[in-house]
């Protein structure tokens, strides 16, 4: 594995924000993989291609956690940070990461971080969520519809 952090995004008709919140997420990450579903048809493929580290294309079929492994498994750092294309970190959040990147196995597995979303335009709290994991760890998405994390 490198070192560092794999941002992994699934994304569809993100086209609006998906700019800002990569361009944010820029200075913390050092790999992007960017997937994006077939059946969007507004600039999202555009801009993913350009920010993307690794970029593939894929059709959803109800099941987030399915594209999201698929995500998951092209990281290759030992940390890794699942976010949509309309989610941002806090400003808090993002001047602790470089330091939670330096944990090691023993010292951290999952870290829950603050979120926004856009919500009129303008950025509102959403939650705090487990989303940045370690990728060398055996972590996966379940379910279908919720971020459900299990270990394996």
């Amino acid at each position: 594995m490198k070192p560092g952090l794999t941002i992994g995004m699934m994304l569809y008709e993100e086209g609006e924000t998906l700019e800002v919140v990569l361009e944010s997420l820029a200075p913390i990450a050092d790999r992007f993989i960017l997937g994006v579903d077939r059946a969007s048809t507004d600039a999202t493929a555009k801009i993913a291609r350009a920010h993307a580290d690794d970029y593939f294309e894929f059709d959803f079929h109800n099941h987030f956690s399915e594209v999201r492994n698929e995500v998951l498994r092209r990281a290759n750092t030992p940390w890794f940070f699942q976010v949509d294309g309309h989610e941002f970190l806090s400003a808090e959040s993002l001047s602790c990461i470089e330091e939670i990147k330096r944990l090691n196995r023993d010292q951290a597995a999952m870290i829950d971080l603050g979120l926004y979303i856009w919500d009129a335009w303008e950025p509102i709290l959403l939650f705090y969520v487990p989303r940045l994991f370690r990728a060398d760890y055996d972590i996966v998405y379940t379910r279908a519809i919720h971020n459900t994390l299990t270990c394996q």
